[in-house]
């Protein structure tokens, strides 16, 4: 006796998320995703700077402190 195997049958995309692919196939074809994925880079860079910056002056201040409490 052959198993019966149940195939899920694939969802019938919304109108809104055939509306988005749509559209997102749109600005890729524009070139507008690519520029803003380089926004998003230069702005997650500048982000890491800043951290990095707040890092080096932390270590800084603590071991200034420290320095000086050896005295």
């Amino acid at each position: 006796m052959a198993a019966d195997v149940l195939v899920p049958k694939e969802p019938i995309p919304s109108d809104k998320s055939s509306a988005a692919a749509s559209e997102e196939a749109r600005l890729f074809e524009e070139g507008d995703l690519e520029q803003q994925a380089r926004k998003h880079r230069s702005s997650r860079m500048r982000h890491l700077h800043l951290i990095a910056l707040i890092c080096i002056w932390t270590v800084a201040v603590v071991g200034a402190v420290v320095g000086g409490m050896s005295l």
